[in-house]
């Protein structure tokens, strides 16, 4: 990212706007720009755990572009956990997923940070077909194989792509996240026959 001296044309108050400049030499600018449409059309719940955003809205000169929203349908707490039943809209306004997040604070070198776990609801039941990624704000390209996802604040490499191994706040964060997974099979269960 760089600082600008003045704003950008495009950007309207209250927005943020990304400009992806195509600079890359060893690309053309047709297939730079046909890379990036399809990975907008393909991002894996990218605000899944941004708190602060609800919507992004994209649009290119070639296709229709597309909205990535999420929306909080209920909330309740279980003891330390908050239970939030979120509706993701990804890419267009036919393709959600319902899911049940739990959340937790923990402490870590003395400041607090959320850890998450979510799990996926097709006709009221746990959808297991589906085995995301881990999450550290962002997806990583770490995937155990689990029928839920997973966020937590990972030490991660540089490029951010994956978890560091060796890393000892890590092997805590994912004794946390076992914890949390498991309280949260019991909320869920609660929740369900509540409903």
């Amino acid at each position: 990212p760089e600082l600008l001296d003045t704003d950008h044309p495009l950007r309207d108050p209250g927005e943020t706007l990304f400009y992806l400049p195509f600079d890359k030499t060893n690309f053309s600018k047709k297939q730079a720009y046909s890379e990036i449409e399809d990975k907008l059309k393909t991002l894996d719940n990218p605000i899944l755990f941004l708190h602060n955003i609800q919507e992004i809205q994209w649009e290119s000169t070639t296709s229709i572009g597309g909205t990535y929203s999420k929306e909080l349908l209920s909330s309740r707490k279980f003891d330390d956990i908050i239970c939030e039943n979120i509706k993701l809209h990804n890419f267009s306004a036919e393709d959600t997923k319902e899911l049940w997040m739990f959340t937790r604070n923990i402490l870590l070198e003395k400041v607090e940070y959320p850890i998450s776990v979510g799990f996926y609801i097709e006709d009221r039941k746990i959808n297991t077909n589906i085995k995301p990624n881990i999450f550290c704000f962002f997806p990583t390209r770490e995937n155990l194989g689990l029928c839920f996802v997973m966020h937590a604040p990972f030490a991660l490499i540089d490029n951010r792509e994956a978890i560091k191994e060796t890393e000892p706040i890590n092997d805590r964060l994912f004794e946390e996240l076992a914890m949390l997974s498991a309280d949260a099979l019991l909320a869920l269960k609660d929740i369900s026959i509540k409903e």
